[in-house]
C-alpha cells in the first residue's frame, strides 16, 4: 500500500479500494476527519493514458463542469505517481444493478451530463491515428 511520505503520518483507517479497473492502486483513508482517497501507479505508465499526474490535471480541467474530487496533491515518489483527492458524496451506479430500469436511466442521465460538457478549451487529446485501410 503506497502512501506519500507528506501524508504517511496524517492518514487513518487505511484500505486498498478494488473497485477500479486500471492498474493504479486506490487507497481510501481520512485525514482531517475526511474521506480522502490516494490514487498512485508505477511511474512507468506516465506517458500512457492511465498516467495518474494527467488524470490529476483533466480532473482540475473538469472542476466547475462536473462533480469533482478536488485535488489536494500530486506527484511522482519512489518511482510511482500519485495523487490525493477528496471523497465525494453519492449513490454508486452498481446500487441499481437490481433495478434495470432505474439503471438504465442514470446511466443515460450520466451519458448526457459528460456529453454536455464544453469541450472548446479542452487541450487534452486521446484520439487514436486514422488508419486507411
Amino acid at each position: 500500500m503506497f502512501i506519500p511520505s507528506q501524508w504517511a503520518n496524517r492518514v487513518t483507517d487505511m484500505r486498498v479500494d478494488t473497485e477500479g479497473m486500471s492498474a493504479a492502486e486506490v487507497v481510501k483513508c481520512r485525514a482531517d476527519n475526511k474521506g480522502l482517497f490516494i490514487k498512485s501507479i508505477e511511474s512507468k505508465y506516465a506517458n500512457t493514458t492511465y498516467s495518474v499526474i494527467r488524470e490529476q490535471k483533466i480532473t482540475r480541467w473538469l472542476q466547475g463542469k462536473l462533480s469533482v474530487p478536488s485535488i489536494l496533491d500530486f506527484g511522482e515518489e519512489q518511482g510511482r505517481e500519485f495523487m490525493v483527492m477528496s471523497e465525494l458524496r453519492g449513490t454508486h451506479i452498481d446500487d441499481f444493478e437490481d433495478k434495470p430500469d432505474e439503471y438504465v436511466i442514470h446511466l443515460a442521465n450520466c451519458l448526457k451530463l459528460v456529453q454536455s460538457v464544453d469541450i472548446s478549451d479542452c487541450v487534452f487529446d486521446s484520439s487514436l491515428p486514422f488508419i486507411r485501410l
